[in-house]
């Protein structure tokens, strides 16, 4: 991750995952993009600050969660969901990637024909990067 720009790694597994998260932001955060879901929820709104934003875009690890609502009112938390991004920015991305300004981190390659194995792969823990279906030539 450091090798793709991260200046802080920190790993999900961690016992103490709030508290490493406040002592490398220096106290608590502004926002988070949580692609994750239930497995971090709690922890991600231990660490925001009072009138932090939350945008939830993903459930990998749990579509459903417990959720004590005093906890958004009492921080003033402003949660959100979000499929991040139009159809133009997906548009730009793209034209970018042609282009070679971004460089998208690929973990594994699938042809269109296994879907199936390429969504089992998807479920298992430890990629890192995106999974691609290739159509045919």
């Amino acid at each position: 991750m450091k090798e793709l720009g991260a200046t802080h790694v920190l790993s999900y597994r961690s016992d103490n995952l709030a508290e490493e998260t406040l002592e490398a932001n220096g106290g608590p955060i502004d926002s988070v993009l949580d692609v994750v879901g239930d497995a971090l929820f709690p922890t991600s709104l231990q660490v925001l600050k009072k009138g932090g934003k939350f945008c939830i875009s993903g459930s990998a690890g749990g579509q459903k969660t417990n959720l004590d609502f005093r906890t958004l009112y009492l921080k003033h938390i402003t949660m959100y969901g979000s499929v991040l991004g139009t159809r133009a920015e997906f548009k730009d991305m793209l034209q970018a990637i042609a282009e070679g300004k971004i460089k998208p981190v690929i973990d594994k390659s699938f042809p269109l024909e296994e879907a199936r194995e390429a969504q089992v792969y998807f479920k298992n823990k430890g990629k890192l990067g995106k999974i691609l279906l290739l159509p045919e030539e």
